[in-house]
């Protein structure tokens, strides 16, 4: 029997508590230089903290709220709902390394933490324009 709630991308994620300007990262490649869509799922839950996505230290999008009236789950995490996929925007990266990072910037006056959850970090390259 499955503890995960539905919409998850891959039955695991990533969650970390702390305060503004706390980060978690982890670098990643891309093959070509190319324009890449940025998108984001974070995980809900009453202790949800504001986030932001950067990519090698540049803002991608705008801030994201992930607080939400339901109870954090301390054992699973898994339990609570994903917030669906987001796009969050565009960014020109030349091929090779680069960081992702997902960092605390704020909190929500309702909510009880600072934790961000997160679910998945998307990197895709841009599609080419339909003439």
């Amino acid at each position: 029997m499955s503890t995960y709630s539905s919409g998850w991308s891959n039955s695991l994620g990533a969650a970390f508590d702390g305060d503004t300007r706390v980060a978690t990262g982890k670098p990643f490649d891309v093959p070509t230089d190319s324009t890449y869509v940025i998108g984001v799922q974070y995980i809900a839950s009453d202790h949800g903290a504001i986030a932001q996505v950067r990519i090698d230290g540049h803002d991608v999008g705008a801030p994201v709220d992930t607080y939400r009236a339901e109870p954090l789950d301390n054992y699973l995490l898994n339990a609570n709902t994903p917030l669906g996929h987001q796009i969050l925007g565009e960014i020109a990266l030349t091929a090779g390394k680069h960081d992702v990072e997902v960092a605390v910037v704020g909190k929500n006056p309702a909510a009880r933490g600072k934790v961000v959850m997160v679910d998945c970090v998307t990197v895709n390259p841009k599609p080419a324009a339909v003439e």
